[in-house]
């Protein structure tokens, strides 16, 4: 716990009006130094200040949250653009109605060959 000298001299506090009760009383003293710090860098001069920027804080996570969503939709929107240019392509080579000819009639061995193992 830091003293009251330790207080008095801390210079975050001599240029502010907070009122040190607004400190949860079991900070340690490095703990409001760095809040001394966030208060100078934010130029947080009065509780007024404070609010201000929570309610800011608060409206750009909202923000953040709604672009995090549309991002999302995007993703899931080049996905399937990605998969049908991808389909187009193979679709567009020479080979891909023997391919698929082809891929038909291993599964279709595989499957009679399954079918003769389960059977006996």
């Amino acid at each position: 716990m830091p003293s009251l000298s330790d207080l008095k001299n801390w210079k975050a506090l001599q240029n502010r009006r907070i009122i040190i009760s607004d400190f949860p009383i079991r900070r340690t003293f490095p703990q409001l130094k760095i809040c001394g710090q966030t208060l100078t860098n934010n130029n947080i001069k009065s509780r007024s200040d404070c609010d201000r920027l929570k309610a800011f804080h608060q409206e750009t996570s909202e923000k953040i949250a709604v672009l995090k969503s549309n991002f999302e939709n995007c993703k899931l929107i080049y996905d399937v653009y990605s998969d049908i240019a991808e389909t187009y392509y193979d679709i567009s080579k020479e080979d891909y109605i023997s391919s698929l000819i082809s891929e038909k009639k291993r599964e279709e061995e595989k499957r009679m060959k399954q079918h003769k193992l389960h059977g006996r």
